[in-house]
C-alpha cells in the first residue's frame, strides 16, 4: 500500500471526506485528492499534519508497506520469554554469543 492509498483509507476509517481532512491539515480539497491518487507527493510538514490527525506516527503514513508481520513459534516466543528473565549483563553476554554464532555461519 503506498501513501496516497494510506492516507484514503485512514479517511474512509474516520469516516472523513477529502474536504473534511483538507480543513484539517490547511490545505485544499485539491491536494488531498492528488495525494490519495499519488499525483503527488506530501511534504514533510503536510504528512506531520496528516498524521497527526489520524493519531499515527509519520512513518506509518509514508511506509510504501506496513511492516512485516512476524509469527514466532511456540519455541521462539519461549526463547524470547527466558530473554525478558536475564539480567542486563546476561542479557549482553548472551547477545554477544549470537553474534559470534552467526559471524562463523
Amino acid at each position: 500500500m503506498n501513501t496516497g492509498e494510506r492516507i484514503k483509507e485512514l479517511r474512509k476509517k474516520f469516516g472523513w471526506l477529502q474536504s473534511d481532512l483538507a480543513i484539517r491539515v490547511g490545505c485544499s480539497t485539491q491536494v488531498i485528492s492528488n495525494l490519495e491518487r499519488s499525483c503527488s507527493k506530501a511534504s514533510a510538514d503536510m504528512a506531520a499534519r496528516i498524521a497527526e490527525q489520524f493519531h499515527i506516527p509519520i512513518d506509518d503514513l509514508l511506509l510504501d508497506e506496513p511492516p512485516a508481520q512476524i509469527t514466532l513459534s511456540s519455541e521462539e516466543k519461549n526463547l524470547v520469554l527466558d530473554y525478558r528473565k536475564l539480567l542486563p549483563n546476561e542479557r549482553k553476554m548472551l547477545l554477544e554469543m549470537f553474534t559470534v554464532f552467526l559471524k562463523n555461519k
